[in-house]
């Protein structure tokens, strides 16, 4: 016979269980029961005599006869008290399915005067975690038995309907001064009817909120996803842990921005930037700028291009120098022309349109203008442009774009003549030299 209390506590997300228990209340009664009294003696006891007993009396009859003892008398029915014990359980649920209990179990002790009262365990306190689903279940136990002042090492697993487990593991390794328990058993339920549980949350579907959907305890059978202590109908983030201040949604980095809106969530930044940072502060976000750390144009993404040539400085070979993107950001070098044959005017001129086209042909639009009053005054007149220097790919762009930006200015490229001429180690320049058509 037991009689049980249990009472639940939930204030927080962990469930709490407090159990006691008294075991074995009641007694056993024996018919016909009779008086021995055995002094110390010696006796032989034949085995022949009790193999196999045949009745309940034939090894204590046989007993008897070997050491001369004789029942003092018959007193009739005999009452005997069931040994008890008194167990207090306390259960917590730290996570799902996954719970830490103790227990104490306080035996009754033998009367003086009624010796029939036996006391069948010593006095035990255990501490350990468990985990526990439906169809599986394990324990690591640490037990102390007080009465023997020791201590023990026990666990447990049940898979399905077969449990088995021992109370003394370190017993089958070596001696600890006490016997190496096991135990094995079998559940099997015929006719138990359980509380129906259609989300199998361990909530009935009589006392669970959410039947249909797995929930916890704290909640009565509905869901917390995240295990942020909101349940999901009130969490405008269910996937995510947040504070109840956010209504259950994060913000990782504290600027005030919820992760979910926050472009940078592990980065605190305003809100105009949409929770960036603009380290540089250049007014381009980080996550926008490719150049956090150096302030820069938006039209470069954020990278500085201190020559102004339109190439970002960590991409210009001449950084400090406006140039071409043809030539990775460095320009021409000027080639003088040798020409004896050129007039004082001429020789100025070329120079000029030399100068003024060594970062291309559009840097300069006074001088294209009077390129083109010439070119009118001269109508035989050719302008021949030589590009040398030791890469060939690269002069070949850069003759390309001259004739292109010259063609679409004059709105024809015949009066000009473009050459590239390949001088290994020379770096890129420019000639300009005159010709005549005819």
């Amino acid at each position: 016979m037991d009689g049980k209390t249990l009472v639940d506590a939930s204030a927080t997300k962990y469930k709490f269980r407090f159990g006691l228990s008294l075991l074995d209340i009641g007694s056993i009664r024996y018919k016909n029961a009779s008086s021995w009294m055995v002094q110390p003696r010696e006796g032989t006891l034949l085995q022949s005599e009790i193999k196999p007993p045949r009745t309940p009396t034939q090894v204590r009859d046989a007993v008897a006869r070997s050491l001369g003892i004789v029942p003092e008398g018959t007193i009739g029915d005999l009452t005997v008290k069931l040994p008890q014990t008194l167990s207090v359980q306390l259960d917590a649920q730290v996570r799902k399915n996954w719970f830490v209990g103790a227990a104490w179990w306080k035996p009754t002790r033998p009367s003086a005067d009624r010796a029939a009262i036996a006391q069948h365990r010593a006095e035990l306190i255990t501490f350990g975690p468990r985990y526990e689903s439906a169809g599986l279940e394990f324990s690591a136990m640490v037990n102390y038995w007080r009465e023997l002042g020791k201590v023990s090492l026990g666990t447990h697993v049940r898979y399905g309907m077969f449990t088995i487990g021992s109370d003394n593991l370190v017993g089958f390794i070596t001696d600890n001064g006490m016997s190496a328990h096991l135990f094995a058993g079998v559940t099997w339920s015929i006719g138990a009817k359980r509380p129906r549980d259609s989300d199998g949350d361990h909530v009935s579907d009589q006392r669970d909120f959410c039947p249909s959907v797995p929930g916890v305890w704290l909640f009565q059978g509905c869901p917390d996803t995240d295990n942020d202590g909101i349940q999901d109908k009130d969490d405008n983030c269910p996937q995510d842990a947040g504070p109840k201040s956010n209504k259950g949604c994060p913000d990782s980095d504290g600027d005030g921005i919820l992760d979910k809106n926050d472009a940078c969530p592990h980065e605190p930044g305003p809100a105009k930037y949409k929770g960036c940072p603009d380290t540089d502060g250049d007014g381009i976000a980080n996550n926008e700028d490719e150049c956090p750390a150096v302030a820069g144009p938006a039209a470069l993404a954020g990278c500085p291009d201190t020559d102004g040539d339109g190439l970002r400085d960590h991409q210009d070979t001449c950084p400090n120098e406006a140039g071409l993107k043809e030539l990775d950001g460095c320009a021409l070098k000027a080639v003088a022309n040798k020409d004896t044959t050129l007039s004082e005017q001429d020789r100025v001129f070329v120079s000029q349109l030399v100068k003024s086209w060594l970062r291309g042909v559009q840097g300069n639009k006074a001088v294209l203008e009077q390129l083109k009053t010439y070119l009118t005054a001269n109508p035989t007149r050719l302008i021949m442009l030589e590009f040398l220097g030791g890469n060939e790919e690269q002069l070949v762009r850069v003759a390309t774009l001259f004739k292109d930006d010259l063609g679409v200015y004059f709105g024809t490229a015949d009066r000009f003549r473009f050459t590239v001429n390949v001088l290994t180690g020379q770096a890129p320049g420019l000639a300009v030299k005159l010709g005549n058509s005819q």
